[in-house]
């Protein structure tokens, strides 16, 4: 389920920096002068409503439980913090 969940969020993500109008939502969490933390949490509400649709109404039709929607959501949201938290992190080669 994590790995159907992340493919579907990364291509909202690509989706929402590609069209126009729902660049206009999206732009909100670029915004920062500086990425951190913090910007990780600042959206736009209509974005969350756009995310939550394209990702958990499929996955609800693949025949996913709630309990899994929890758990992936917790994951999702650390992956989150630790992608916008400048921390230094190499994902590449040593």
């Amino acid at each position: 389920m994590f790995l159907i969940a992340d493919f579907i969020q990364w291509n909202i993500h690509c989706l929402l920096h590609r069209s126009p109008r729902l660049w206009e939502f999206h732009k909100v969490h670029h915004s920062v002068e500086q990425m951190g933390f913090a910007p990780h949490l600042r959206f736009h509400w209509m974005e969350t409503v756009i995310n939550k649709t394209f990702q958990y109404i499929p996955l609800a039709m693949i025949g996913f439980e709630i309990q899994g929607f929890f758990i992936i959501h917790i994951i999702i949201v650390a992956i989150g913090h630790l992608n916008h938290s400048n921390l230094g992190i190499s994902y590449g080669p040593l």
